[in-house]
C-alpha cells in the first residue's frame, strides 16, 4: 500500500507507517526514514557539528560547542522548604503560608548551569487563596512571568492542588545568579508545605 505517496520500490523504508517516508519537509538534508525525529523543524536533525556524539535529535542543545551535552541543556530544581520566600508558619505545623496577608510568596533557586534557557517551568502546591480568585500576576527577578489561577479556599489545611506554569517572560533569568519566582498577593494566598518529593514543595525546570 502507498499510504504516504512512496512505495518500497521508491526506498520507503515502511510503506506500513505514513510518518515513515522520504520527503525533507524541513529541508536540513534528513528524512523521517533516515531517522530524523522531526522534520518540520529544521533545527533538529542527524549532523553533529560539534563532534561530541550528540545530535540536536539527541537533545544537544548546543552543536556548535562540544563541551555541551544533554545533560547540560536542562535540569530540574526540588525547591526545599529552607528556600521559601515572604512565607512564615501560621496556620499550622504541617501546612505554612504567609499569614494570609496578601503579600507576594514564592521561592528562590540558584542557576549553575549558565546560558539562556529557551524555556522555564514550575510546578507548585497552591494552598489557599481568598476573597478573590485569580488569575495572579507571577514575577521572575521581578520581569512580569506570567499568570496562574488561585482559589478562593480559605482555611488552614486545604488540600492542595499541583498547579504547572510555563513562564511566558523569562528575559529577568540571571545565569549563575539567584533566580527568585514570586507570585503576587492577594487579600489571603499561600502555598503548602508538604512531604511530597522529599519534603520540597516546588520543582523548577530549565530548559536550553
Amino acid at each position: 500500500a502507498v499510504i504516504d505517496g512512496y512505495s518500497t520500490c521508491d526506498g520507503d523504508c515502511d510503506d506500513s507507517d505514513a510518518s515513515l517516508e522520504l520527503d525533507v519537509a524541513d529541508s536540513d538534508g534528513y528524512t523521517t526514514c533516515d531517522g530524523d525525529c522531526d522534520d518540520s523543524d529544521a533545527s533538529l536533525e542527524l549532523d553533529d557539528a560539534d563532534s561530541d556524539g550528540y545530535t540536536t535529535c539527541d537533545g544537544d542543545c548546543d552543536d556548535s560547542d562540544s563541551s555541551v551535552v544533554p545533560s547540560d541543556c536542562s535540569y530540574d530544581v526540588y525547591i526545599a522548604y529552607s528556600d521559601l520566600v515572604n512565607l512564615g508558619s501560621d496556620c499550622s505545623t504541617q501546612h505554612t503560608y504567609n499569614y494570609c496577608n496578601g503579600s507576594d510568596f514564592g521561592f528562590e533557586w540558584t542557576d549553575t548551569v549558565g546560558g539562556s534557557p529557551g524555556t522555564i517551568e514550575v510546578q507548585f502546591y497552591s494552598g489557599i487563596g481568598c476573597s478573590s480568585a485569580g488569575p495572579v500576576g507571577t514575577e521572575l527577578n521581578s520581569v512580569s512571568s506570567g499568570n496562574v489561577s488561585v482559589s478562593t479556599d480559605c482555611h488552614c489545611s486545604p488540600t492542595p492542588d499541583v498547579v504547572s506554569l510555563t513562564l511566558t517572560d523569562i528575559s529577568g533569568f540571571s545565569p549563575f545568579g539567584t533566580n527568585t519566582f514570586m507570585i503576587g498577593g492577594q487579600d489571603c494566598d499561600g502555598l503548602s508545605q508538604n512531604s511530597s518529593w522529599g519534603g520540597a514543595y516546588a520543582i523548577v525546570s530549565v530548559t536550553y
